[in-house]
């Protein structure tokens, strides 16, 4: 029998396409051990207004710069 693994890096809110990959996999594997990077995902979305959806704006929640350097995103 062959099960399908999902591997997802984990961010703070995720996209409806990762909980389509998640609900179609057998097992989810949260992989956070790899290093935490600066202005990426892990700590911010683009959100859109539902009555206009050209305006979007950015979500970020603060991490204190002697946190994030050379941690990993389970440290942070």
């Amino acid at each position: 029998m062959h099960k399908k693994i999902v591997i997802h890096q984990p961010n703070t809110f995720p996209s409806l396409k990762v909980i389509q990959k998640i609900a179609c996999g057998d097992v989810w594997v949260v992989y956070d051990d790899v290093q935490f990077v600066r202005r990426e995902w892990q700590n911010r979305i683009m959100l859109r207004n539902l009555k206009n959806p050209l305006n979007r704006f950015w979500l970020t929640i603060p991490i204190e710069k002697t946190i994030y350097c050379m941690s990993k995103i389970n440290e942070v």
